[in-house]
């Protein structure tokens, strides 16, 4: 956690008094020492559940906070150490999708460690049928994914073939001497 993130952690903690023989901004750089090596996630969180269980307005203690980061910590690291389904990694491999004529494979959040996933915005996409699937896992899977509409049209004749070649070339040689200039092996 940065001093930055502690600033704004500490802020939310403006609301319970401190002793009056204690200056706030000391205490706040006390408990920073003491916080800085957690995640800033899990210090929110501690201080979201110190705020919600406070009795009145006087600053709890320090170890209290702690006690609660860490009840937190460790409730994770129960679930996620010894998950027998997805073993620590949180995540699980679950039916691959077809999104636009394209084959994705999927994970999915493990349903035995209860870590919640985090709020997306759902494609529309399709399950990938088995064949797809089969086809796609022997690298035989080559769907044309383009729309017609963009699709290179077959030329009319070799002669306008030829005659966009020439086109294209001399566009690219004017471009080349806009850009670069005339050099000296250059034909004039």
């Amino acid at each position: 956690m940065t001093s930055t993130e502690w600033n704004v952690q500490w802020k939310r903690l403006d609301q319970f008094s401190l002793p009056p023989d204690a200056k706030r901004s000391t205490v706040g750089l006390e408990w920073f020492s003491q916080l800085r090596h957690y995640h800033v996630d899990a210090v929110e969180r501690g201080i979201s559940e110190l705020i919600g269980a406070a009795r009145d307005g006087f600053m709890p203690g320090l170890g209290t906070l702690k006690e609660l980061i860490q009840s937190r910590i460790d409730k994770y690291e129960r679930a996620h150490g010894n998950c027998r389904t997805c073993h620590g990694a949180t995540m699980i491999e679950s039916w691959p999708l077809m999104w636009e004529g394209r084959l994705y494979e999927m994970y999915t959040r493990c349903p035995d460690c209860g870590v919640p996933a985090p709020e997306m915005k759902k494609p529309h996409p399709s399950a990938a049928t088995k064949t797809e699937y089969e086809e796609w896992k022997a690298l035989r899977y080559a769907r044309d994914t383009m729309p017609d509409w963009a699709k290179a049209k077959p030329w009319k004749s070799e002669a306008a073939r030829l005659k966009h070649k020439a086109e294209m070339r001399e566009g690219f040689e004017r471009l080349r001497i806009k850009l670069f200039g005339h050099h000296e092996g250059d034909a004039a």
